[in-house]
């Protein structure tokens, strides 16, 4: 084989291993779920637990070790915070990346969030997590 014909066998291989890469969904190659915890009254804002619905619909590790949170909710412009925790309830991370999309939300609809945390970001192997909101 000559060195021109390898070279182009090595790209090609690399081109066919990112687009697998590129395409695999998260949902379906995650390694670990997380127990969800229920939030605290102090969770929210003017410690009313009653004025948002949420429902977290995916909470787990993806393959590259960072922790996802997915759900939906009611109201409109919420920022989800996840509080992920060890086994004996302390905190190893916390995120307050996300929003929900739309944040316009109409009446009787629901918007999404996905709520994560990195695992370079993480004290220690989370295996469950609360959730806390904020809006205006």
């Amino acid at each position: 084989m000559t060195a021109k014909r390898a070279m182009r066998s090595i790209i090609f291989l690399i081109l066919l291993s990112s687009i697998v890469i590129l395409f695999a969904p998260v949902e379906t190659i995650a390694t670990s779920n997380l127990k969800q915890i229920p939030s605290e009254a102090t969770d929210f804002p003017g410690n009313n637990q009653e004025a948002v619905e949420i429902q977290v619909t995916v909470a787990k590790k993806d393959t590259i070790g960072d922790y996802h949170m997915k759900g939906e909710t009611t109201l409109q412009f919420v920022r989800v915070t996840g509080h992920f925790l060890n086994d004996n309830n302390q905190t190893v991370g916390v995120t307050s990346c996300c929003y929900t999309e739309p944040t316009d939300i109409e009446s009787g609809h629901t918007g999404t969030f996905d709520s994560f945390v990195g695992k370079e970001d993480l004290s220690e192997t989370p295996n469950s997590f609360r959730l806390s909101f904020d809006w205006n």
